[in-house]
C-alpha cells in the first residue's frame, strides 16, 4: 500500500451514499449489483466482479460490473475464475493481486482483458471469507482506496449474511 491515508470528502459522502443503498437492498442479487456497479464514487475502477466459494466446483463469477448478468462462456469470466483458482483469496483482509505464480495464459491474458491494479476485497470477515470483491484498475491502489474498499467490503458482506 502506498501513498496517503487521506480521505476525500467527496468519497466519504459517496460511501454513505453506497452504505445506506445496501441497507435498502431487497436480494443478495441487488447487494452484488450494488457493490460491482455504484462503489465507483468511493474508489474509482474500471472493472468489477464479485467471486464465491462454491464448493467443489471451485471459484465463481456472480456479478460483473457494467453487465446485467454473468456470461459463464466469456473469456473474461473464464481467465477471472481461472486466476482466482490459481491464486485462491487467503486470510480475511483486502490485498493486491499480482500475476506471481500464474500460468502463462494466466499472464498473458492479463495483459490483454483487464487493468494491471487489482484489489481483493473480503465480503465478510470470518477466518476463511467465501466471497470477494475483484476492483481491477490502471492506477496503483493508495491506502485511502484501499481502508474504503475494506470498510464497504464488510458492510456488503454483513449485509448479504442477512440473507
Amino acid at each position: 500500500m502506498s501513498g496517503s491515508n487521506q480521505f476525500d470528502t467527496s468519497k466519504l459522502s459517496a460511501l454513505f451514499d453506497v452504505e445506506h443503498r445496501i441497507r435498502l437492498a431487497e436480494s443478495p442479487e441487488a447487494l452484488r449489483y450494488i457493490a460491482v456497479n455504484e462503489s465507483r464514487p468511493v474508489f474509482d475502477y474500471h472493472q468489477a466482479a464479485i467471486v464465491e466459494d462454491a464448493g467443489v466446483t471451485g471459484w465463481q463469477v456472480t456479478a460483473l460490473s457494467n453487465v446485467p448478468s454473468v456470461d459463464r462462456n466469456s473469456v473474461y469470466v473464464q481467465w477471472l475464475e481461472h486466476v482466482v483458482a490459481q491464486r485462491p483469496p487467503t486470510g480475511r483482509e483486502a490485498y493486491v493481486l499480482d500475476d506471481v505464480g500464474l500460468d502463462d495464459w494466466a499472464r498473458g491474458t492479463w495483459l490483454e482483458i483487464s487493468p494491471r491494479h487489482v484489489l481483493m476485497v473480503p465480503l465478510d470477515m470470518t477466518e476463511r471469507p467465501e466471497a470477494w470483491l475483484w476492483l481491477a484498475r490502471e492506477t496503483p491502489w493508495r491506502a485511502a482506496d484501499i481502508n474504503l474498499a475494506a470498510h464497504l467490503g464488510e458492510v456488503q458482506g454483513h449485509a448479504l449474511g442477512s440473507f
